[in-house]
């Protein structure tokens, strides 16, 4: 088994991200919304989310840029270890361990089988040789889970461990969540004596003012379609506050 050389730039990145992107609803969304949808341009709202603190207050070329819903880590890994060298017909046998300098996840291998992804992902180049990868969770109806936090976390933290070592890229990792309430979850894996545990880009601030990056969207309340009875025999509508749990 040959290991690839990996990514020289920030761009061959992005380009490995557009490349591995087989997500139908993420397609076709770009398609309904976009002139460009190869390159959509993201929205000053979410510009001024991500924007890195002391970055350029204006978005960068949509060319140069990807976002992508439902990114599957898979992909993610793939696209951050691999030249270009696969575009010329696939590539084979690339061994499916985690790299002696990277720090190890206990239970599985960088390339998995279930379908584990990051809600949407955002990557831009900066300066030099800088790449900046935002990864957004979102929640709008249903609750924050500690325990599916923690399992993306760990295995982000190890790809990220790879990417730490490259001496041609600087991999900029930053997380954030995102929901209709003013600020994120405050309890459990996002208390912050838990976030203290985590590693410190998934997260902002220390001590009790420690808490997970956060940004509001969407609306304040919609309405609940829902059969009122088991036997499905009526059907009502209600209103609910959107708070992402």
């Amino acid at each position: 088994m040959t290991q690839d050389t990996g990514p020289k730039t920030a761009q061959q990145v992005i380009r490995n991200l557009h490349n591995f992107n087989r997500k139908e609803r993420d397609h076709l969304m770009k398609f309904a919304l976009s002139e460009n949808p190869s390159c959509p341009q993201i929205s000053k709202e979410l510009w001024r989310a991500i924007r890195p603190d002391g970055g350029k207050p204006q978005r960068p070329k949509p060319a140069h840029m990807f976002v992508g819903m439902d990114y599957h880590l898979n992909w993610l890994y793939a696209a951050l270890v691999l030249s270009g060298r696969y575009e010329e017909g696939g590539i084979k046998k690339q061994p499916n361990k985690w790299p002696k300098h990277s720090q190890e996840k206990r239970d599985g291998a960088p390339i998995q089988g279930n379908q584990q992804d990051v809600d949407l992902l955002v990557a831009f180049p900066g300066k030099g040789k800088v790449l900046h990868l935002v990864l957004i969770e979102a929640k709008f109806d249903t609750g924050w889970s500690s325990k599916q936090f923690i399992s993306k976390v760990q295995r982000l933290e190890a790809i990220k461990s790879l990417t730490d070592s490259y001496q041609d890229l600087d991999v900029q990792w930053k997380f954030m969540l995102a929901s209709p309430s003013n600020s994120g979850p405050k309890g459990g894996a996002f208390a912050s004596s838990s976030l203290g545990n985590l590693p410190g880009w998934i997260s902002e601030g220390a001590g009790d003012e420690q808490a997970a990056n956060h940004f509001r969207f969407g609306p304040s309340h919609a309405y609940l379609v829902k059969r009122s009875r088991k036997e499905g025999s009526t059907w009502e509508v209600m209103q609910t506050n959107l708070r992402g749990r």
